[in-house]
């Protein structure tokens, strides 16, 4: 198998451009959702537990964050979110909900396969896309 060398500059355009216009005007819903709904067919979080039981505390990494939307949810059950994603864009509009619903947590610019924290620093780690796409 092949890699290319510029998978990350490739993504890092598909990113900014096709999924931030589809993502960007979904952000207001998913952040103002009362309870997390996962993928494509929105399955809520009451009936599918893909959180832990007790996240008060944890530390827990979003990778591919996009719009930013689970750190919000991660964030409003009392975790620790850090959200990190390729896009420039996705991230934008993720510091646009922060402010808009009051909710505050650090947003990186950044490849997930270089995430700037030590090994040990995260208790969960999630990706609701952006590890499967």
């Amino acid at each position: 198998m092949t890699v290319r060398a510029d998978h990350a500059a490739l993504n890092r355009g598909y990113r900014d451009d096709e999924a931030a216009a589809v993502r960007g005007p979904l952000a207001r819903a998913h952040w103002a959702a009362t309870e997390p709904r996962w993928g494509l067919w929105a399955p809520p979080e009451s009936q599918v537990s893909m959180l832990p039981d007790d996240i008060v505390g944890t530390h827990a990494i979003d990778v591919g964050c996009g719009t930013g939307y689970v750190s919000s949810w991660l964030a409003r059950a009392g975790a620790h979110p850090v959200g990190i994603d390729i896009s420039e864009r996705q991230l934008a509009t993720a510091r646009a909900m922060q402010a808009r619903f009051g909710i505050d947590f650090p947003l990186l610019l950044g490849d997930a396969e270089h995430v700037p924290y030590a090994d040990d620093t995260f208790d969960l780690a999630i990706s609701e896309y952006g590890a499967s796409l």
